[in-house]
């Protein structure tokens, strides 16, 4: 399990607004440039050990109806977590 996230990464990015308390769609995410918010999820999960809620939810669609879509926010215990992981900093290396 990994314990120090990159910055200027996709994975800091997403990690960074979820530590906010927000909750994200796949439309949203696509907003800020993730194209595959479920794998993304899936992978932050598995790497980090992070548990993520999900809810469907239904949002309009340019048609003038409604499209059913995974919303996702991290639970109590992991958000907890991603502001620890967050405030880590790369230590510099000795020569």
């Amino acid at each position: 399990m990994n314990t120090m996230i990159q910055p200027n990464t996709k994975t800091h990015m997403i990690l960074e607004y979820f530590s906010k308390g927000n909750k994200l769609n796949r439309f949203q995410a696509e907003k800020m440039g993730e194209h595959t918010l479920n794998s993304s999820i899936s992978y932050i999960q598995k790497s980090y050990g992070l548990n993520f809620k999900r809810q469907r939810i239904d949002i309009p669609n340019r048609f003038g109806g409604t499209t059913s879509v995974c919303e996702y926010w991290l639970d109590d215990q992991s958000l907890d977590m991603v502001i620890k992981l967050l405030s880590l900093k790369k230590k510099p290396t000795q020569d």
